[in-house]
């Protein structure tokens, strides 16, 4: 089942916790360990390219994607891309080349889908959500509102339970409808998308 609330456990968010707790089924302790030590630095490059050195943050990226060797193993992989290929978005994003920030969400969204199906990862429709909220803000810079509109009302029935209403792979692998604070939390983002776009020009 999806989340009901956004709590944490030892600074570790309700989601990841989840993820991390499936893979040490499979994984070594110290796999696992790599994967949240690595996460952890994916989320430290998010906040370099938030405060705008997108150059730094990019550096910090390729050397992490490709300098730290992983264990054989493809469902590693694909964890660390569901996390790592968003933060390639925001920097692509920040940097104005919206079709590449949309092409690594669509990555990161095939990813999610993956370790449910193939898996059996939980916890993981919220932050599929999140990632389809933020293929709209993309939208919206290119200036696509059409787009985006039709977007965002499609994601509003989809919270509801109207699956066939995903627009990405993997409608299959959502746990719906969307309940709690995961509810309300990606309601609120498409709140602010839905404002975004009564404010920009048609």
């Amino acid at each position: 089942m999806a989340p009901t609330n956004l709590d944490e456990h030892d600074g570790v968010p309700a989601i990841l916790r989840e993820q991390l707790t499936s893979l040490l089924t499979r994984h070594t302790l110290d796999d696992v360990v790599l994967v949240r030590v690595l996460i952890e630095h994916y989320n430290e490059i998010a906040a370099t390219a938030n405060r705008g050195d997108t150059r730094r943050a990019r550096r910090d990226y390729q050397s992490l994607s490709e300098r730290v060797p992983l264990p054989d193993s493809h469902e590693i992989k694909v964890i660390l891309d569901s996390f790592a290929l968003p933060v390639s978005a925001l920097i692509y994003w920040r940097d104005g080349r919206n079709r590449l920030a949309r092409e690594e969400l669509v990555g990161s969204l095939e990813a999610c889908a993956d370790l449910v199906a193939s898996y059996g990862h939980t916890f993981v429709t919220c932050r599929q959500l999140h990632l389809a909220n933020n293929y709209v803000r993309v939208l919206v810079s290119e200036g696509k509102t059409g787009e985006a509109a039709s977007l965002t009302t499609a994601l509003r029935l989809v919270i509801s339970g109207d699956t066939a209403r995903w627009p990405f792979v993997g409608a299959e692998t959502l746990v719906l409808p969307l309940v709690g604070d995961w509810r309300d939390a990606i309601e609120m983002q498409l709140l602010k998308l839905e404002h975004q776009l009564q404010m920009t020009p048609h």
